[in-house]
């Protein structure tokens, strides 16, 4: 019986261990390390550094009898590689970008040297993953910042090759072809698909991604309950330096002016389209070190108010008439992450994600005022993590 007990135990292990492994790769990359000699002779024993403003410290290997090494678990940015080994120059490449789920290959060439030199490869071709199949398209934070995306991630999906409608809203959006729904969700590698409406239940405060991986294909097999596509946001940590920023973002009614007259529309037989008769939103964000190399947080805070001129359809009813109404909303957004290094290879966070709107519900082209509903919600997310 005990033998049946510590059998159970030691599967249970081995499983969690697998599910951990996992996950790790869902959240990170992997760099394999490639030193040789100028003559092109593999160099065992050598040490192979990575360094980066996005991991806590700095991760290294040394090579094998091939030549080789991995460097496991790194969080998504750029990087500076280095090799070193005793009687040889210190190669270095630099400006890696290591993008979560992939493996790059990163090759180093080093010489004999009686002196202490060092070899700087820059302006190289970008490193490639060439060990996985899946199609995937990531969205990094500068390009977030680039795209006309409302301040909201949600509409990032309408960019992705292969994507119809908005994969990210509830009952919406399709991956080649495949069912409506059927996404899968995962912020920070925690389940985050609303299990009523489909899409991503509490999507991030815009200013705490890091990056967002969209997967329309050839997923692995760690990777379910999906028909087919899968996205992971990969949120901010902070770093050793303190930095921040504020914003304020704000559109008026007259640049959304709509140039049919209520007769013109009606002629149409459609209503006033959808416009803003102001929106604007105030947001900050700080981040930096607690313990360097050790503990870091990140926060970020967003206020964001509007008031939308919705499609109604203008109507007569028993002599009563229904004119079109404007939906009011607010917006409270709080995001706060702690990220600590237990020890080299083991890192875990704590995230915590709200979100409280105020508005009207039951909206539509043919719906009155007198049918819509006050709405005051509260979605909130928390979780924390050991990889």
């Amino acid at each position: 019986m005990r033998k049946d007990r510590w059998f159970v135990m030691v599967l249970l292990g081995l499983l969690m261990a697998a599910g951990l492994n996992a996950q790790v790769t869902r959240l990170s990359g992997t760099i394999n390390g490639v030193v040789a000699d100028d003559a092109g002779a593999v160099l065992p024993g050598v040490k192979v550094t990575a360094k980066s403003p996005a991991l806590m410290g700095e991760t290294s290997a040394i090579t094998d009898e091939a030549g080789f090494c991995r460097l496991l678990n790194l969080p998504p940015g750029i990087y500076t590689v280095t090799a070193e080994l005793p009687g040889y120059k210190t190669a270095k490449r630099t400006d890696i970008r290591v993008e979560t789920g992939k493996t790059y290959t990163v090759r180093l060439t080093t010489q004999m040297s009686e002196l202490t030199e060092e070899i700087t490869v820059t302006g190289t071709p970008p490193v490639v993953d060439i060990q996985s199949s899946k199609i995937t398209t990531v969205v990094s934070n500068e390009l977030l910042k680039n795209l006309p995306l409302s301040r909201d991630i949600t509409r990032m999906a309408a960019f992705i090759p292969g994507t119809v409608d908005n994969i990210l809203g509830p009952y919406s959006g399709q991956v080649h072809g495949g069912n409506t729904g059927a996404t899968a969700y995962e912020i920070d590698g925690v389940n985050g698909e609303s299990a009523t409406t489909g899409g991503m239940q509490n999507a991030p405060q815009f200013d705490s991604v890091e990056e967002i991986e969209i997967s329309t294909g050839g997923l692995p097999a760690q990777v379910g309950a999906t028909g087919g596509s899968f996205v992971s946001v990969i949120t901010k940590s902070g770093g050793n330096q303190f930095h921040g920023q504020a914003q304020f973002y704000y559109t008026a009614k007259g640049l959304n002016e709509v140039l049919f007259t209520d007769d013109e529309l009606g002629a149409f037989g459609i209503g006033k389209p959808t416009f803003a008769k102001y929106d604007w939103s105030g947001s900050g964000s700080l981040g930096g070190p607690i313990v360097k190399d050790r503990l870091w947080f990140y926060g970020t805070l967003e206020y964001a108010k509007n008031e939308y001129a919705l499609s109604f359809l203008p109507f007569t009813i028993g002599g009563v008439s229904y004119e079109g109404y404007t939906n009011p909303s607010k917006t409270l957004k709080p995001f706060f992450k702690l990220t600590g290094q237990i020890n080299k290879k083991m890192r875990a966070f704590i995230m915590y994600n709200r979100s409280t709107t105020t508005n009207l519900a039951n909206t539509g082209r043919n719906i009155a005022y007198d049918a819509t509903l006050d709405s005051d919600y509260t979605l909130q997310a928390g979780s924390a993590e050991l990889n």
